[in-house]
C-alpha cells in the first residue's frame, strides 16, 4: 500500500482497513475541484481514517469503554458528539456494526456513524421533549386543581368557571383532558 511507504509522510495506516482508505480517499478526490489531493487533504484524510479504523475495531471487540475512547479521537471530528452520551452512541454504532458484518460489510464509513450518532441525539432530544410535557402534564393538572378551588371559593358558578376547566392551555401549560376535568368537578363539588 502506497500509503504505508516512509516517502509518503502521512500519519499511521492500518493495512485491514486498505479498503476504507481506498473508498474514502477515492470519495475525496472526486469531490475535488482538481482532481488532485492536495498534501495537508490527504495526510488529514488519512489521520480521519485511521481513527476511524481503529474505531470500528473497537466496534467488533464489543469492549464499550474503548470503543468511547476511540469515538473521543478529535482527528474523527463527529458533529454533535456528546461525551454524556458516549455509552449509547457505543452501544448503537456496534449494533450497527453487527448488522453491516452480517450483510458483509467489514467496517462503517464516517457518514455512516455520523448518521447514527445524529439518529441517537434525536432520539435524546424527543424523550426529553416528553418528559417536560409529562412534568407539564402533571404541572397543568395540579395547577387546574388549584384554580378550580380557587374559582369555587370566589364564588364563581359552575358555568363561569367550568369552560375555563376544559381550555387547551391554561396559564402556559396544557390543560386537562376532559375526563380528568369531570371528575375534578365531580370531587369539587361533593367536597364544598
Amino acid at each position: 500500500m502506497a500509503l504505508m511507504k516512509p516517502e509518503a509522510q502521512l500519519p499511521t495506516v492500518h493495512p485491514f482497513a486498505a479498503v476504507l482508505y481506498q473508498d474514502e480517499l477515492f470519495n475525496l478526490q472526486e469531490q475535488s475541484s482538481l482532481n488532485y489531493l492536495a498534501p495537508e487533504e490527504l495526510s488529514t484524510t488519512v489521520e480521519k481514517v485511521s481513527a476511524v479504523a481503529l474505531l470500528n475495531q473497537a466496534l467488533e471487540t464489543k469492549d464499550l469503554e474503548l470503543t468511547q475512547d476511540r469515538l473521543r479521537n478529535p482527528s474523527i471530528d463527529f458533529n454533535n458528539l456528546d461525551e454524556a452520551h458516549l455509552e449509547r452512541y457505543a452501544s448503537r454504532l456496534m449494533s450497527i456494526k453487527r448488522e453491516a458484518s452480517s450483510q458483509g460489510q467489514d467496517n462503517l464509513r464516517p457518514d455512516e456513524m455520523q448518521n447514527q450518532i445524529d439518529r441517537v441525539n434525536e432520539e435524546i432530544q424527543e424523550a426529553e421533549i416528553q418528559a417536560e410535557e409529562s412534568k407539564c402534564s402533571q404541572f397543568g393538572f395540579a395547577e387546574c386543581l388549584r384554580m378550580s378551588v380557587f374559582w369555587i371559593i370566589r364564588g364563581l358558578t359552575f358555568s363561569q368557571w367550568f369552560p375555563q376547566f376544559l381550555t387547551p392551555v391554561l396559564f402556559g401549560v396544557r390543560g386537562t383532558c376532559p375526563n380528568v376535568s369531570y371528575y375534578m368537578i365531580f370531587v369539587l363539588v361533593h367536597g364544598k
